[in-house]
């Protein structure tokens, strides 16, 4: 189904691994078998598997062991006895698919015979380390009885495993990998029990991690020749909760359910949490276990990469399922505007309370989409009743990402704590978000410090200086947080403000980082400094430079596109709406640009999709519109992207429908 293994990084020096490959070989050499039959044995994928090859190198830092011949020796001892295994449990499942049964027949003797050759290979180097240390071969036999039992346990089929018996199979087929930790226990005379204690666990973690990996690339095999996957497990479960029955559709069948059920998605998440305890155990030891970390980790971003796409693409088919036969309205009005605009915010809304829009390499967003949309709709809707609970249960210790998958940013934070901040005593929710404040008074978007983030991306501090940069458009919305919410003295207020005013472009508004136009930070900050109650005047200027960028039809454009935008449209009439006496000013411009979203609005109540977002690659501190970005929807680096569902722009004009027809009817 995935092939999760190929996309794993080995981060090793080439120089080190180098050594190893040569040791091992050297080792083959010297196995006294013809050379026919060493060819047999030692085929050309014989190195196949590196990260388990290498895998003892991981804990020779902690151990504190220099001698590079006994690494090596180690590293191929545990080799040997990994490959050994392999042909254990292949001749115990079976599970080969070849037709042809003499070809079959003649594999699995091969596999009786290398079995036996790897055995002895291992068996010679750790003789003669530890030749007669009892301890040793005690702990050795446990792990021997461990494999064998899970051998034993995998026999039957069990379509009903728990977690804890699953953890027990996955934690006895992999014990080899705690040998690993053996050897060197042993060999060091290491009296740290605690630290023995926690290897072992992180290699049980991992184990288990990468079972559940091997059950879904596995699991059309699986079923066919009935080997224990939890997969299966989940999918069961899953069926048996819809009154279903799993032998009523064929493995086909069964792996499309796996992935339209969300049980694959369920199933990577659960993966990635195992790698997750592993990971924080290994930060016990800062850097003595650096490489073990950092193969960890590049698992665990394999495993978000795919659970992100896979969610994505059923998301997708879910959503376009409802928005189907959509038309332009023949005619409209300001009530039916407002009712079919809420209505299909809300049905688009998740069970969980959250909604999905727009698709990059992560994924769609759900966190950072739904606090924005949920920042438009009125208190007394209860649509953002459940977007609020939604929110509440999907932070970082406060802090949102732009999934929940994804490292935290303090624009997803922000749009997220308008909604979920009520008034001046919910400080402790924004005492996180506040450390996005830069010494210059404005707020990036991510930040240096944040260990998750250049993991994710794999880079270091100095190829993100664009994206942890002070950002006009996410110092907007902060400024428009803190005044809307009056929690001003909990900032630096002043210096926000100094940032922002210190930053307007020649014509006297504002240009954005993540944004194709200026309309968006300048909209928050002129919507910040009419609850400010700023000058007058002041506020006049920058609403006429806006109004300035009006196209004779009413409507407003993405200046990268150059097509009309709803998006940009609505914000503008929310912002000039927001308060009578700056929307008596501007009036005709406001009717003529309600007039045009009303003409454009579909039948569903959304609109056409807007390009609006930037997404610069992590190093560019700024960006023009003659820079060669790429326009696509699914998102990159140096690309322009944008709404999947148009909930933005409808989320938008909700508010901005509902803003002008209050002022209309006075």
């Amino acid at each position: 189904m995935l092939n999760i293994t190929n996309k794993l990084q080995i981060n090793l020096d080439e120089k080190d691994l180098s050594s190893s490959v040569n040791h091992i070989y050297n080792q083959i050499d010297n196995v006294n078998i013809p050379l026919t039959l060493k060819q047999i044995v030692f085929p050309e994928n014989f190195l196949d598997h590196k990260f388990y090859f290498i895998m003892p190198k991981f804990f020779k830092d902690i151990y504190g062991i220099k001698n590079k011949k006994a690494i090596n020796d180690i590293c191929n001892s545990g080799y040997f006895y990994f490959r050994y295994l392999l042909c254990l449990d292949s001749l115990a499942d079976q599970d080969t698919i070849i037709e042809d049964e003499n070809l079959k027949k003649h594999m699995y003797k091969m596999q009786i015979l290398q079995s036996h050759i790897y055995h002895e290979q291992a068996l010679i180097t750790l003789g003669f380390y530890f030749g007669k240390n009892h301890d040793f071969w005690e702990t050795w036999g446990k792990r021997n009885k461990d494999f064998l039992e899970s051998i034993q346990m995998d026999s039957v089929y069990n379509i009903s495993l728990t977690i804890k018996e699953y953890e027990t199979l996955c934690i006895g087929k992999c014990s080899f990998t705690n040998v690993a930790v053996d050897v060197f226990e042993f060999y060091t005379k290491n009296e740290n029990k605690e630290m023995y204690n926690d290897l072992i666990e992180i290699n049980n973690y991992f184990s288990i991690g990468r079972c559940i990996q091997d059950d879904i690339e596995d699991f059309k095999k699986d079923l066919i020749f009935q080997k224990n996957n939890l997969a299966h497990v989940f999918l069961n479960n899953w069926l048996i909760s819809k009154n279903l029955n799993i032998t009523d559709y064929n493995n086909d069948q069964l792996e499309k359910l796996l992935i339209s059920s969300g049980e694959l998605e369920k199933l990577l998440s659960l993966s990635g949490d195992y790698l997750k305890k592993a990971i924080d155990l290994c930060d016990k030891y800062d850097s003595k276990l650096i490489k073990y970390k950092k193969l960890l980790s590049s698992m665990l971003n394999t495993i978000v990469f795919y659970k992100v796409q896979i969610e994505a693409y059923r998301i997708d088919v879910l959503i376009k399922n409802k928005l189907k036969n959509v038309d332009k309205l023949n005619s409209n009005n300001l009530p039916n505007a407002i009712s079919i605009s809420k209505k299909y915010i809300n049905d688009l809304q998740f069970k969980n309370g959250s909604w999905y829009e727009n698709l990059n390499k992560q994924g769609f967003s759900n966190s950072w989409a739904t606090g924005f949309i949920s920042l438009f709709l009125d208190d007394a809707d209860a649509e953002k009743d459940k977007s609020i609970e939604f929110l509440k249960k999907s932070h970082q210790n406060n802090l949102w990402g732009y999934n929940t998958d994804w490292s935290y940013d303090y624009d997803s934070t922000t749009c997220s704590l308008i909604n979920v901040v009520k008034n001046k005593k919910d400080f402790h929710l924004i005492e996180k978000w506040q450390t996005g404040q830069n010494n210059n008074g404005g707020f990036s978007t991510y930040s240096d410090n944040d260990p998750e983030l250049l993991g994710r991306l794999n880079l270091t501090k100095s190829n993100i200086k664009g994206w942890v940069q002070s950002h006009v458009c996410v110092s907007a919305l902060a400024y428009y947080f803190v005044v809307s919410k009056k929690i001003e003295e909990h900032i630096d207020i002043q210096k926000l403000r100094t940032y922002i005013f210190s930053n307007t472009n020649k014509d006297g508004i504002w240009d954005a980082y993540w944004w194709t136009s200026p309309i968006y930070p300048t909209s928050f900050i002129i919507q910040g400094m009419i609850m400010e109650k700023e000058a007058y005047d002041m506020i006049e200027d920058k609403l006429k430079i806006l109004f300035d960028l009006q196209n004779d039809n009413g409507s407003f454009s993405c200046p990268v596109s150059k097509q009309e935008s709803a998006f940009y449209s609505a914000l503008v009439l929310d912002t000039v709406s927001l308060e009578r006496k700056y929307f008596d000013k501007f009036s005709e411009k406001a009717d003529k640009l309600c007039n045009w979203l009303m003409e454009n609005q579909l039948s569903n109540g959304s609109f056409d999709n807007t390009y609006y977002q930037v997404i610069p690659n992590p190093n560019i501190k700024q960006w023009k519109s003659n820079h060669k970005f790429n326009k696509n929807m699914f998102g990159a680096g140096n690309s322009v992207t944008g709404e999947q569902y148009a909930l933005f722009s409808t989320g938008v004009a909700l508010r901005a429908f509902r803003r002008f027809s209050k002022l209309k009817v006075k």
